[in-house]
């Protein structure tokens, strides 16, 4: 039988983005933007798709807790900034009124007579792209770890933390708390989630 649980308001369920900013990802793409720019438009575009899908008549609904771990160098920290520096995990609703800035964009689009057209379009930023230092891979999974373990705590019954994880090759991989890998992180927490239903 498959775990179900209810996403809702009052029983909303936590995302946390692991990403890497370490040196590693200042290379460049085919199309000339560096992979940290290309992972921060992915992952800027990620929560305003989560922020919409929320979105009803009556405002933002708080199905999800949302965070982000940053890490390059020795540490892995937010990585949200400004209004959101302070917290490690927000309600949806939250990110929806504190973005960095919001951009004006190009979209390419289908035309009227299906030729392609450029619309400007507004694109929210929360995250800003880095590349600096080592790829503490591990500094980022324990980071996550801590705050899913907070969150999951103060949830007991809700569903699952989803953890979402882009790196490159990692240079800290014997420091990864053992008791906690993140494979069994995900399990307990599943566990526990439906034991306590």
């Amino acid at each position: 039988m498959s775990y179900q649980a209810e996403i809702s308001r009052t029983s909303p369920t936590a995302i946390v983005m692991v990403m890497d900013q370490s040196a590693s990802m200042n290379h460049r793409l085919k199309s000339g933007q560096s992979k940290a720019a290309f992972l921060a438009d992915v992952l800027n575009k990620t929560l305003y798709t989560l922020i919409t899908s929320c979105s009803k008549a009556d405002g933002v609904r708080d199905y999800f807790h949302v965070g982000v771990v940053a890490y390059g160098g020795e540490e892995a920290r937010n990585g949200f900034q400004g209004a959101l520096d302070g917290e490690a995990l927000y309600a949806v609703s939250r990110l929806a009124e504190a973005p960095l800035r919001v951009e004006t964009r190009a979209k390419k689009v289908a035309g009227p007579n299906g030729e392609v057209v450029e619309q400007s379009v507004r694109f929210p930023i929360w995250f800003e792209p880095r590349s600096h230092g080592k790829t503490a891979m591990c500094a980022g999974l324990n980071a996550a770890i801590g705050m899913l373990e907070q969150w999951r705590d103060a949830h007991p019954s809700a569903y699952p933390p989803t953890v979402l994880h882009v790196t490159g090759l990692p240079i800290d991989s014997k420091v990864l708390r053992p008791t906690t890998a993140p494979a069994s992180c995900s399990i307990s927490m599943s566990t526990r989630a439906t034991a306590n239903r």
